[in-house]
């Protein structure tokens, strides 16, 4: 036991001198077997004191800035740190469960360094970093909440019907539906808005797939709601390793028949997020996005994973419309803007 103990301080001090650094280096620097090194690495890892951080064959091991260890010296930071954290014990007592659950399903953050963090953790760390008093920010975001919650009907769907027929008065689409907004005041993106951000930005499988499932059930209920006949999917705008759109379709997998909706290339391609104006938008929809189907339905669901103009939703389903693919219309995207039709530059 006291060879473990010693074991495992002398891996957590090289770590500290390096900053950084891989098992072969650790592994050299204190004589180790490989297997003995992940033995004694594990429980660091379980414990917090330790981040693994990548993936095979760049692995590193930094510590746990947060963690507090005896080997670390104190510093005015730390002290500060152990302060706030009296004052984050002192406010836990003051949140009960219908809150902590609040938070639980609707705070989340990624870290600059890549990251997932939620519910009270994440919105303690998010008050800390802004030196905002942590009661006051509660009450003030439980209120935000609730204004948002006030839009979506008993089946957590937001109607933004109105949104599309404001800004197209030709009124193609039947019914636009949006899971949850994109973002909001003062607290920015929203849960699923983040989600949906960095699952395209890092071209990241195991998020994609986490929002997949996490919307799945939603997106079945309107369809059968709503007796669609089929579905499409916007194709994205932009080329990425790692389509979100195509996890999407594969995480949903209905037995409906899907449209064939394509994206042509161009000699130079201008993604959508690039133009500020709504009529530059829409000429781009027109022109680079095309229905190739001839079966005809009465009720087509196509779907996004995010609406900004509402441009590519309005020509797609004008053109399925027009070529008699469709006599209804129908769209649902993971989050949409909440003030008119923004246009939605990040994601």
């Amino acid at each position: 036991m006291k060879d473990h103990n010693k074991r495992e301080s002398q891996i957590l001090t090289i770590i500290d001198t390096l900053g950084e650094a891989t098992a072969a280096r650790i592994i050299n620097e204190i004589s180790l077997s490989k297997q003995r090194f992940y033995v004694l690495v594990a429980p660091l890892i379980a414990s917090g004191q330790i981040i693994k951080r990548g993936s095979v064959p760049n692995v590193f091991y930094t510590l746990n800035a947060d963690f507090e260890s005896s080997y670390i010296k104190e510093t005015t930071d730390m002290l500060k740190s152990k302060a706030f954290k009296k004052n984050i014990e002192e406010s836990c007592l003051q949140i009960d469960g219908e809150q902590r659950e609040i938070l639980e399903k609707n705070f989340y953050t990624i870290t600059p360094d890549g990251r997932e963090e939620y519910g009270l953790d994440a919105f303690l760390n998010w008050c800390h970093k802004r030196h905002e008093n942590m009661q006051k920010t509660l009450e003030n975001y439980l209120q935000t909440i609730d204004k948002y919650k006030r839009f979506k009907n008993h089946q957590g769907l937001i109607d933004a019907t109105h949104k599309i027929e404001e800004s197209f008065k030709d009124k193609i689409i039947k019914k636009l539906y949006y899971l949850d907004f994109y973002s909001i005041e003062r607290y920015g993106k929203t849960r699923l808005g983040q989600m949906i951000l960095y699952a395209k930005k890092s071209h990241s499988r195991d998020l994609s797939t986490k929002v997949a499932n996490e919307v799945k059930a939603k997106i079945e209920k309107i369809i059968v709601d709503n007796n669609i006949e089929a579905i499409a999917y916007i194709p994205p705008t932009e080329q990425r390793k790692y389509q979100f759109m195509d996890r999407l379709r594969e995480i949903i997998n209905s037995k409906i028949p899907l449209i064939n909706i394509v994206k042509i290339k161009t000699n130079i391609i201008v993604p959508q997020k690039t133009l500020s104006k709504i009529e530059d938008r829409v000429t781009n929809a027109a022109n680079t996005i095309f229905v190739s189907d001839e079966r005809k339905f009465d009720k087509i669901l196509l779907i996004d994973d995010a609406v900004g103009s509402g441009a590519t939703f309005h020509e797609v389903a004008r053109k399925l419309i027009r070529q008699k693919v469709a006599k209804e219309v129908y769209a649902v995207s993971i989050v949409g803007s909440f003030n008119g039709f923004e246009v939605i530059n990040e994601a």
